[in-house]
């Protein structure tokens, strides 16, 4: 059965459309069906959308307009601390500066240094870098911003072109804004999105349409697309699979219509029948493969969990659905003339070879841009990271899941009543006959299988990993949006009333969002104090967060040391201070091996790691530099205050920077400290690392080290965590027993009538009392050394 014609199906009320009148002074005298069309404010309800004044219009957009301002304001202003910002900085500078062509060999670690560096973002990096240098460090977020806010305007764009409905375009697109929080960041990453979203905003540009209205644009924006994704962040290969979909399933629909619609019946349903159970298993499968396989499993295994077994409840439903679904908008797209027409199909396979050859022959990387992706996709260890984790993964992880599954929540309860109304247009509503069809050159909303197919793989790359949630929003918005429409229309006065619904509904919802918008901005300057002098960069990517007075000593000084960092801080290190050269950062799979990924872990984060496998490994890469936050780090913090070759060579608010004794790199810092030329805040933890550096390079000078030791300790007695043990150490060796007796009780007088909390008060009280026991063990045993002599 093919369906009625178009002339004969229900009349369509135009759903969540604002449209101007064709002639306004006609404006509210006459219904579509020829009726006279009630006035007054009171009845304005009761107005056929296309006979809407033009103020009418913009009031019912207004609240709409105003809510996707508050919700981008929320989207885009995300905060936390960002390593692959510094690493985009450090690496767009390292492509403007080269002088020997493109830099494809690593230059920021000493352990892969001169190995491959295959940068998939070298784009994104290259404009980063381009924006600090010429505009400013804030232009660099000023641009995320922009492009962060792209994404929902193409998604409005992509609605849009999908429904020719202006107020359910400013609502879908603020739903992805909500959604994408958390998400977006000045990071590569972004740019992943925005070319996601673009991709859709084409692909619906490229439907909807018919005859001599057909668009031929979107062809040049697919190459144009493709190209500069291809060399801006690694996901462009999703691009080259979305798009090969597309053309596919038209490629289908249009020989179907040629050669198969006339099959007899009986042989169409066996089609049917082969068509369901083949959908079915594939949604089963791509859905399961998710929570199932090794290669998509996320984490260590999750057994028999209570998280688990409602993430495959989910699966479970949502394969049934998305193949019933699918398979019945394909029996719809099978029997009308296709979306697409198939000079489009071959435009869009002509933009693809073009895109792909140019990014082969022209980009950097070749050849290995195209398969770089699947070293990651296959390793379970590169995908241990946090965001890789699935939403199901029982631990708080990041980014959070809250509002994606909100949104998923609302998202279904909404396509329940929805389908309710279906259901009542169905069977409880008399059918009409349209009287007119479209204007020449609009098209009705319109959902295809593909729209179908596209949430099915939003859905399974966000079960594969939490930080691809934003697929799933971008995918969704014009497929759902369409379908409502496509349902509510069908009853006339639910359509005539849904505008003024939804517009209140955006009115309602804007007191919330605005507040969270404040929230937002505010959040930006809570991390400083209010008359700090930091930017705009510092406060969005929380470098407050990193050991930033450690990065100034590195970088006032030109140290060139093999320093090992918690890859979370390389970034900074690599922008800031390149002298320097890192143990590894978040470039991952890009420069570094798995192998080396686990050192690394083993090393910094292994709770069950030796003091000796750490030594070990540091002296293997020749590591001369540790920079530690406090309290992370913990097994490699434990090793390295272990061992007394290690000294804390400068410390700050957020960490401490430590040092080999028998490296030459002590010797360098030494010469230049007493030249005069080094720089150290004026602080007392600094004047504590200047005392170590005194006391253990050559020639040792205990003098100097204990003046500088004492005078940190008069500054801030909260340095005695690690000074009192030297101090009361160096008197003792040198005999002076009762000037060490007498400064362990004037720290103990000092302490009792401090304004230290309680616990910093107990945890030096404690480290003077060791020093009391030590004072007292050593005396005896120089007393014993000297009767035995």
């Amino acid at each position: 059965m093919r369906g009625p014609p178009r002339a004969n199906r229900p009349a369509a009320q135009p759903v969540f459309e604002i449209t101007m009148p064709a002639n306004e002074s006609n404006a509210g005298t006459a219904n579509q069906d020829g009726s006279e069309a009630p006035g007054g404010v009171w009845n304005l309800l009761e107005i056929p959308p296309s006979e809407r004044p033009a103020w009418l219009s913009a009031v019912l957009l207004a609240p709409a307009l105003l809510l996707l301002a508050a919700c981008t304001v929320y989207g885009i202003t995300e905060v936390h601390s960002s390593t692959d910002t510094y690493i985009g900085l450090a690496g767009g500078r390292a492509i403007l500066e080269a002088t020997d062509g493109f830099p494809v060999a690593d230059t920021m670690s000493y352990t892969f240094q001169g190995e491959p560096w295959l940068n998939q973002n070298w784009g994104t990096h290259l404009v980063q870098y381009w924006l600090y240098r010429d505009f400013g460090p804030d232009a660099v977020i000023w641009g995320t911003w922009a492009m962060s806010a792209s994404i929902f305007l193409c998604t409005l764009a992509a609605v849009w072109f999908r429904t020719r409905s202006l107020l359910g375009g400013l609502v879908a697109a603020s739903v992805v804004a909500y959604g994408c929080r958390d998400f977006i960041s000045a990071r590569p990453a972004t740019t992943g999105f925005f070319a996601m979203s673009a991709m859709w905003m084409l692909i619906c540009a490229l439907e909807g349409t018919s005859g001599s209205c057909r668009r031929r644009w979107p062809l040049v924006g697919i190459f144009v697309l493709l190209f500069l994704w291809g060399n801006s962040h690694g996901s462009f290969i999703f691009g080259y699979v979305i798009f090969g979909l597309f053309i596919t399933y038209w490629a289908i629909v249009h020989l179907w219509r040629r050669y198969v619609r006339h099959l007899p019946d009986g042989i169409l349903l066996g089609i049917n029948v082969v068509l369901a159970l083949i959908t079915l298993v594939a949604c089963w499968y791509a859905c399961g493969k998710t929570l199932n396989e090794k290669w998509f499993a996320m984490g260590p295994p999750m057994g028999g969990s209570a998280y688990l077994g409602q993430a495959r409840a989910i699966v479970v439903l949502a394969s049934i659905v998305l193949s019933i679904a699918l398979l019945y908008q394909f029996m719809i797209d099978r029997r009308r003339e296709p979306s697409v027409a198939l000079w489009q199909v071959g435009g869009v396979c002509a933009a693809l070879v073009a895109a792909f050859l140019a990014t082969w022959v022209l980009g950097p990387f070749g050849w290995e841009n195209f398969v770089h992706g699947q070293e990651v996709g296959e390793s379970e260890v590169w995908r241990s990271v946090s965001e890789w984790n699935p939403p199901y993964f029982p631990v708080a992880a990041f980014p959070p899941f809250d509002r994606i599954k909100m949104i998923m929540i609302f998202s279904t309860a909404l396509l329940i009543v929805v389908g309710a109304v279906r259901i009542y247009a169905l069977f409880g509503t008399p059918r009409q006959t349209a009287t007119e069809a479209p204007a020449e050159g609009r098209a009705w909303p319109r959902l295809t299988a593909f729209d179908v197919l596209a949430i099915g793989i939003g859905l399974i790359l966000t079960f594969f990993a939490r930080r691809f949630a934003p697929v799933f929003l971008l995918f969704a918005a014009p497929g759902v949006t369409a379908w409502v429409i496509l349902v509510v229309r069908q009853v006339p006065e639910v359509a005539r009333r849904a505008p003024y619904v939804v517009s209140a509904a955006c009115l309602i919802m804007l007191i919330p969002a605005g507040m969270e918008a404040r929230g937002a901005i505010e959040r930006i300057n809570s991390f400083y104090p209010e008359d700090a002098e930091v930017g705009l960069l510092e406060k969005v990517t929380r470098f407050d967060a990193t050991p930033n007075g450690l990065l100034d000593y590195l970088a006032k000084n030109e140290i060139a040391a093999n320093l090992m960092t918690e890859w979370t801080q390389a970034g900074m290190v690599m922008f800031f201070a390149p002298q320097s050269r890192v143990y590894m950062d978040g470039r991952a799979q890009q420069v570094y091996d798995v192998d080396h990924y686990q050192r690394y872990t083993k090393v910094v984060m292994g709770n069950r790691t030796t003091p000796e496998a750490i030594y070990a490994e540091l002296d293997r890469t020749r590591t001369n530099m540790v920079m530690l936050r406090y309290g992370h780090g913990r097994a490699l913090e434990a090793a390295i205050q272990r061992n007394s070759n290690w000294i804390p060579l400068m410390a700050g608010a957020k960490g401490v920077l430590m040092i080999r004794r028998d490296d030459p790199l002590i010797q360098e810092i030494r010469a230049r400290a007493d030249r005069g030329e080094e720089w150290r805040p004026n602080t007392a933890s600094a004047q504590m690392g200047l005392g170590f550096l005194y006391r253990f390079s050559d020639p040792p000078d205990p003098a100097r080290a204990m003046s500088e030791w004492v005078s940190a300790v008069q500054r801030d007695m909260t340095t005695g965590r690690v000074l009192y043990r030297y101090i009361v150490g160096e008197l003792a060796g040198a005999g002076a027993y009762g000037q060490a007796a007498n400064f362990i009780r004037r720290e103990q007088n000092r302490l009792r009538q401090s304004q230290y909390s309680q616990k910093t008060k107990d945890f030096l009280a404690n480290q003077l009392r060791i020093c009391e026991r030590l004072l007292v063990q050593t005396r005896q045993q120089n007393q014993a050394g000297s009767e035995g002599g």
